[in-house]
């Protein structure tokens, strides 16, 4: 609210010589936002490597707010969870609370478990080698999943062509000598022109599940 912006403002000790409530809608994405696992472990290390300095939480988000200034997604998170904890709330609450992006669970309940024992910089600290980790986990399986992959895609396209080009030319070789088709040959007629009629609709359908799994994950 107005008010809200106008306290806030204060904390910060900035002076404004006018302010408004904007008339604009705040946008959103039908997916929640994420931060990669390097950037969660790269955020996590400089918070935690702040904090092991003295500082405490609200100053090393302010810190990482300067760091980050170039990066939108980050910065316009580290500004909200700053705003919140400038309001009075732990940081495990303001990361519940703010919107900007979705974080894990097991993090979140990590950072909450490690403020109740006053460690909150050591977990982050392992929170960051853990998250990295994983990162490097997930790039190794990535790299040796590309293969299988690529030869996957391959055969799919080939027996696509298949169906719809050279299967119907031999049929007709059949149907030129008038001579019964077996069964087998008319079930892979009836699937070569289910191919070649709906081969955009098939083309769409592969494209939506890929990026709902992709997102899902």
């Amino acid at each position: 609210s107005l008010e809200d912006a106008k306290n806030y403002l204060r904390l910060q000790n900035i002076i404004y010589s006018n302010i408004k409530q904007s008339n604009k809608q705040m946008s959103f994405s039908f997916f929640d936002a994420k931060l990669t696992k390097k950037d969660l472990a790269t955020l996590s290390r400089d918070l935690g490597f702040y904090m092991k300095s003295g500082v405490t939480i609200g100053v090393a988000l302010k810190l990482a707010q300067s760091q980050y200034s170039d990066n939108k997604k980050i910065g316009e998170f580290l500004f909200s969870v700053s705003k919140l904890v400038n309001e009075g709330q732990t940081f495990a609450d303001a990361l519940i609370k703010q919107k900007m992006i979705k974080l894990p669970k097991f993090y979140v309940q990590s950072v909450k478990a490690s403020q109740d024992g006053g460690i909150l910089d050591i977990v982050l600290m392992e929170l960051s080698e853990y998250l990295a980790s994983q990162e490097k986990i997930e790039k190794k399986i990535t790299n040796a999943m590309a293969y299988p992959a690529f030869i996957i895609v391959s055969a799919i396209i080939m027996v696509g062509f298949m169906l719809s080009y050279v299967v119907p030319k031999v049929v007709g070789i059949f149907s030129a000598n008038r001579q019964e088709l077996p069964a087998i040959t008319k079930y892979v007629l009836a699937s070569s022109y289910f191919v070649s009629n709906n081969y955009l609709l098939i083309t769409i359908v592969a494209i939506t599940i890929t990026v709902v799994v992709k997102f899902l994950n």
